[in-house]
């Protein structure tokens, strides 16, 4: 990122943040201005209910003490004919369009009684304003029956001071009253018989939800709960609320008294405050970066423009143009750092002409120093080299020693065994696997002596033919090699000098190779030798498109007793035998291989003396 666009990052990150802790801010005091409220409001609400609950039981006690106060009423409780009194008791209900209806002696004993319609008494069982009218007073109550909340009133039967019986009117209340309390107070109202929702104007769910969530945190409450609780903040579903509780009536019966709950979502109302502010933050937000990425600009390429020129003259320092001038107008640090530039400049073109002429003269000596570090390297590699293979010939002429003379009399023995058992005598097999082992064994002795001998023994070199000798090799295994499916090709110069050497020992050499070649490439593939003359030697490569040998290995294949087949006839002295054969006739030996792509092998060998002669 450009310096520049880091400038402006950070000021849009300055200014981004401002503005999101000042919308933090005003949220946090919005939504404790709108709790504040609410709990106001709630207050005022549960008041306005409680006088218009007075106001409605007021009003329900004049009523049925005008209706008990009928002569035909009076004389059929006095009566006390149950039948008279329920046929007295519909048309009551018929004329008042009351939901409850009860009559009752002057024990409480009820006459006759009608629920929603329904002839039945056992709902109004221990009602309390029963109770307190036959003590000759009035009253009201909320309970709840057959799991709906009613508004009850019952006034007594008296002549004079005696009381002998009571009439109770109730209505039930329905969500149309509930809908009329929301909008009366502004709250969602649910009204609960102990934790139970009777009626809310939100969905059933909801009301539920509602209810247990403020029940969890405010705790049960009873009828003695004073009616202005304080609001209790909590927590339903997705939505925050402030809620106040108001208990109603005393209870009827093993019920408690119902609770009128007052709820106010919070987040609602917040989200509908913040709208102004939050239409209000985007616009500033909006403004302040038009205003800051102006400013940005201005102060960005106040500072960049003398950096880009520092830049630019270091990319031509950079270049080798020493004499580049920096144009940084003023008096500041940057025109003080340009001109510390230029003269930096200026002094490093005269160090680097210095030391021009001193590597002039360090180049000639590098290269004859690297020359003779090569070739110490070369002689020290070669040394490794045959002290190795002479270690592994004086290990073969120890191991030949002690091993050849009982491995030539227990061949000898299992020879005359042989010659001596019919063929179809039990144990013979067993003993023919003793030969063949034997016979393994006296190879191994062979080659060991064949290792010693080249590493140790200096033969008389006399001229070869290295093409009549690689012709021979081939004649020798073409058929096996066509076997395997393996084609091969031999190209050799016309002009091909002849070496001083031994011409068994060469074709042992080059058969090795050929053999390795072959068992590299076990499902076939192609076998290229070439040979030419370069100068005083003789270069013959043998390549193969086999298996390829791994790049750690290169350096021990020529080690005596390193092998990498899993099935030989022998135990990795072939490359050990070639390398000290190609060592003894004063030539050299390389190897280049890549795993999958195939292995060269490079066999050097000085010309002929006479020929070059």
């Amino acid at each position: 990122m450009r310096f520049r666009n880091k400038i402006l990052v950070s000021i849009y990150g300055v200014v981004v943040s401002l503005l999101l802790i000042t919308f933090f801010i005003a949220d946090r005091w919005m939504r404790s201005r709108i709790e504040a409220t609410f709990g106001a409001e709630l207050q005022t609400n549960a008041s306005t209910l409680a006088v218009l609950g007075d106001l409605q039981a007021e009003q329900l006690v004049r009523s049925c003490t005008v209706i008990a106060e009928s002569p035909r009423l009076r004389a059929v409780i006095e009566l006390g004919d149950a039948g008279t009194a329920e046929q007295l008791a519909a048309e009551i209900s018929n004329t008042t369009v009351t939901d409850l209806l009860l009559l009752t002696d002057a024990q409480g004993r009820p006459l006759a009684g009608l629920l929603e319609g329904r002839k039945t008494v056992s709902p109004f069982v221990g009602l309390p304003t029963v109770e307190a009218a036959l003590q000759g007073t009035p009253s009201t109550d909320l309970c709840a029956l057959d799991a709906q909340p009613y508004r009850i009133v019952t006034a007594p039967f008296r002549i004079g001071s005696t009381v002998f019986g009571s009439l109770t009117l109730g209505y039930r209340i329905r969500v149309s009253d509930v809908l009329t309390l929301r909008r009366a107070t502004g709250s969602d109202v649910v009204i609960l018989d102990d934790a139970r929702v009777l009626l809310s104007n939100v969905p059933e769910a909801e009301a539920q939800r509602l209810a247990a969530a403020f029940v969890g945190v405010a705790g049960a409450r009873d009828a003695s709960t004073a009616p202005a609780a304080e609001p209790v903040r909590f927590v339903s579903g997705d939505e925050s609320y402030v809620a106040l509780e108001r208990v109603f009536g005393s209870g009827h019966g093993h019920t408690r008294a119902l609770r009128y709950l007052l709820a106010k979502p919070i987040g609602r109302a917040l989200r509908e405050g913040m709208q102004p502010v939050r239409d209000a933050f985007v616009f500033l937000s909006l403004l302040f970066l038009a205003v800051t990425t102006v400013l940005g600009h201005v102060i960005a390429r106040g500072i960049t423009r003398p950096i880009n020129a520092l830049v630019r003259g270091t990319a031509e320092i950079a270049r080798g143009n020493y004499d580049i001038g920096i144009d940084v107008r003023g008096r500041d640090e940057f025109s003080d750092l340009a001109a510390r530039f230029v003269a930096m400049g200026s002094a490093l073109k005269d160090t680097i002409r210095r030391l021009a002429e001193v590597n002039a003269d360090l180049v000639g000596r590098n290269k004859d120093l690297d020359d003779a570090l090569n070739k110490l390297r070369e002689a020290q590699e070669e040394i490794i080299k045959n002290e190795r293979l002479a270690a592994s010939g004086k290990l073969a002429a120890q191991l030949a020693h002690e091993v050849n003379n009982p491995v030539h009399n227990i061949r000898s023995c299992l020879q005359t065994a042989l010659t001596r058992l019919p063929s179809d005598v039990k144990g013979r097999d067993l003993i023919e696997v003793a030969h063949e082992e034997i016979e393994r064994m006296s190879r191994l002795t062979r080659q060991l002596l064949d290792l010693y001998r080249t590493s140790i023994v200096r033969e008389e070199l006399s001229p070869v033919d290295l093409g009549e000798v690689l012709r021979d090799v081939l004649a020798l295994v073409s058929n096996d090699l066509r076997e395997c499916g393996i084609e091969q090709h031999l190209h050799l110069a016309s002009d091909l000098p002849r070496v001083d050497g031994i011409a068994d020992k060469l074709k042992q050499v080059f058969l090795n190779l050929v053999l390795n070649a072959r068992d590299a490439m076990p499902e076939g593939g192609m076998l290229d030798i070439r040979g030419h003359c370069d100068g005083a030697t003789i270069a013959v490569s043998v390549t193969d498109t086999g298996t390829g040998i791994p790049r750690e290995h290169l350096p021990k294949i020529f080690d005596a007793f390193f092998t990498t087949k899993g099935k030989v006839s022998g135990v990795g002295l072939g490359l050990s035998v070639v390398y000290g054969i190609v060592s003894l006739h004063g030539g050299s030996i390389n190897v280049e291989s890549e795993p999958g792509a195939g292995t060269t092998f490079t066999i050097t060998l000085p010309v002929t003396q006479h020929a070059a002669a």
